[in-house]
């Protein structure tokens, strides 16, 4: 398996120095945060959020094949786990998310995503509504990124955890 260290050397190959690869720098600290909260192999977890994107300039006229030419592109240098992650985390691709680690990728690279455009403070604004939390920020969201906050909302529940959960683990990924 790829270390993390190699991980960032195959991302920065494919990306370079991008607005991309520091979305799957923070995609893979999320992750990290997320295998901590878990229980589960932070280095895995990392890793897979480092790599979920590094098909983009290969994919990026064809978005239904995004991810599942990433794990093409990886071979076997993650484990099979690894590699249906990345292939199932954009819902283009039209996988099903079968695991806690396919639905933790999918969850982190909208968290992540979130993250980049509402500050953290006002995230954690939102966290603390409590249960209205997620329909506040969606609606706050509006119709071009609704869906972002509708993928935190189903990754949380079907997780089991609360909007402060999700910024509590970005704030942690800083």
């Amino acid at each position: 398996m790829l270390s993390v260290a190699e991980a960032v050397a195959v991302m920065r190959r494919e990306l370079g120095e991008s607005p991309k690869a520091e979305h799957s720098l923070l995609v893979g600290r999320i992750m990290r945060e997320l295998a901590r909260r878990f229980g589960e192999d932070g280095e895995l977890w990392e890793t897979v959020g480092i790599l979920h994107d590094i098909d983009l300039p290969a994919t990026s006229a064809d978005l239904s094949r995004h991810g599942l030419v990433a794990a093409e592109m990886l071979g076997e240098s993650l484990p099979p786990e690894g590699l249906r992650a990345i292939a199932a985390h954009d819902h283009r691709a039209g996988l099903p998310l079968l695991s806690r680690l396919d639905r933790s990728l999918r969850g982190a690279d909208a968290l992540a995503l979130l993250g980049q455009r509402i500050p953290l403070p006002e995230l954690e604004r939102f966290a603390e509504q409590g249960d209205g939390a997620l329909v506040a920020l969606q609606a706050a969201l509006g119709p071009q990124r609704a869906h972002l906050g509708e993928m935190v909302a189903r990754y949380a529940e079907a997780e089991c955890l609360t909007l402060a959960d999700l910024v509590e683990a970005v704030r942690r990924a800083g």
